[in-house]
């Protein structure tokens, strides 16, 4: 995803917010916003699919509805989950995978809002049935629940923009001030390469978590921190932006293994199967497509969708 296509793609006019990207409340996302929703963007109506719902279990099918736990908090992530001034409702890749699974299902929709940490208990507690977030697929999370693969990730490391601190690998951040969001598979990723430094003898990564996005993007501006590791369409959005002040470090290197993301449900609920059937008769019918296309998200689509994939992490 090039940043050139990307500012082309969205026809950015001005930075989010004042405070530089705090919240999708600027022009941009209200731009972003707009032109998917145009004729053009080839927005997906998810039909309900008789062969597929039929595979959903009693117990959903009797409620009528699917009650998904977003785990955003108050942050934004343009493209992937934000919402605007005139409209809260989120918007962006997320509450678009969010409607095909329902509407392929022929239940409602019901979407919280919670902390990232609160929609997992939430899921546990039996608060949400199903979690579509930023949630990458690992061991430790396969262990404890299903997970459907729908998308592929990558993390990006964001600068001010008169950084000159290129990131390749963790030597590179060897005494470094770094943001993370905690509990995060990337705050995972950087505590293994604070080991990997500080094993060469080299002054350690001073990691710093943040819990909102408003927060970290707050303290690169203000100079608490030299970089913040985030998630790379996230960073490509922002770092595109005309007026942009931040600029892109580099990106975490993982194996493609390493990188999918996951539609989260209780292990043994019986919704995994129907979930990646889903995903998997919208790749084959190009409604997936469509909806990556519509946020100029083409290149982090996955082939087919498996629950529990084999992972190195």
């Amino acid at each position: 995803m090039p940043r050139t296509g990307l500012r082309s793609a969205f026809g950015i006019a001005a930075m989010l917010a004042s405070a530089g990207l705090i919240a999708a409340c600027g022009s941009g996302a209200e731009d972003l916003a707009a032109s998917a929703a145009g004729p053009e963007s080839g927005g997906v109506q998810a039909d309900k699919v008789d062969a597929i719902a039929s595979q959903v279990p009693a117990q959903f099918r009797d409620a009528g509805q699917l009650v998904f736990g977003q785990g955003t908090g108050q942050s934004q992530y343009p493209p992937i989950a934000f919402s605007t001034v005139d409209d809260p409702t989120l918007v962006g890749l997320l509450p678009d995978i969010e409607d095909l699974i329902a509407g392929t299902f022929g239940l409602d929709k019901v979407d919280k809002k919670d902390s990232f940490e609160g929609a997992f208990l939430g899921l546990e507690s039996g608060k949400y049935d199903i979690l579509v977030s930023q949630i990458d697929i690992n061991k430790d999370r396969e262990e404890k629940y299903d997970m459907s693969s729908f998308a592929v990730n990558k993390y990006a490391f964001l600068t001010e923009k008169g950084s000159d601190l290129t990131v390749k690998g963790p030597e590179d951040l060897a005494g470094k001030t770094v943001a993370i969001k905690p509990g995060t598979a990337q705050a995972g990723l950087l505590d293994q390469w604070n080991a990997e430094v500080t094993g060469k003898g080299l002054a350690p990564i001073d990691i710093k978590g943040y819990g909102e996005t408003s927060s970290s993007y707050l303290a690169l501006k203000s100079g608490k921190v030299e970089a913040y590791l985030t998630i790379g369409a996230v960073a490509d959005y922002h770092a595109a932006q005309d007026d942009s002040d931040v600029r892109i470090a580099g990106y975490f290197p993982l194996p493609k293994e390493d990188s999918l993301l996951g539609i989260v449900t209780k292990k043994g609920s019986g919704l995994a199967q129907p979930v990646c059937d889903v995903i998997n008769h919208a790749i084959d019918t190009g409604q997936y497509q469509q909806i990556l296309d519509r946020w100029h998200l083409g290149e982090y689509g996955v082939d087919r969708c498996e629950v529990n994939p084999p992972t190195g992490h």
